[in-house]
């Protein structure tokens, strides 16, 4: 049976509002808190201002959120530690069942080459330490991908 990628995206794009509501606008500075992570971040962003102002203006703020997140979802992360915590038992009901999910599924962190493009946001990747493929919805991989044809890179072809 051929896969239904509009389908796939319209999930994924749901999956993305709740997502960005619930991870990026609320637990990341939850637990940063909770843990210190936001001192320390700062501490850092002090110590290599030097290095720090030749990155793009995004890309630090950007990492300390990538950080925070993977010490919180990885397998046995501090979403374990909090999702009993009055402010997680607050949440409405869709929110809480996400979080649940989530530590019921940990991320996955890899380092993945682009094995193929299957359909517009669709890729497959490979990781590129054990070998796994796997399907990925991202329209910022499309945005690369389409910005390195566009350039003449037709290994991404």
């Amino acid at each position: 049976m051929p896969a239904d990628y509009e389908k796939m995206a319209e999930h994924c794009l749901g999956h993305k509002k709740i997502s960005d509501k619930v991870l990026d606008q609320f637990l990341m500075h939850f637990i940063a808190r909770k843990e210190g992570m936001d001192r320390k971040m700062n501490a850092y962003t002090l110590k290599y201002q030097h290095i720090i102002r030749k990155m793009p203006k995004e890309f630090f703020p950007t990492a300390m959120g990538e950080c925070i997140m993977g010490k919180t979802l990885m397998p046995d992360g501090l979403i374990h530690k909090y999702l009993d915590h009055i402010q997680l038992r607050s949440l409405e009901k869709t929110e809480r069942e996400f979080l649940e999910f989530q530590a019921e599924n940990p991320w996955r962190y890899c380092f993945a080459c682009i094995a193929g493009r299957e359909a517009k946001n669709f890729f497959i990747l490979r990781d590129a330490f054990g070998g796994d493929e796997f399907l990925l919805f991202s329209p910022g991989v499309e945005a690369f991908w389409t910005e390195g044809r566009r350039q003449g890179d037709r290994s991404l072809s």
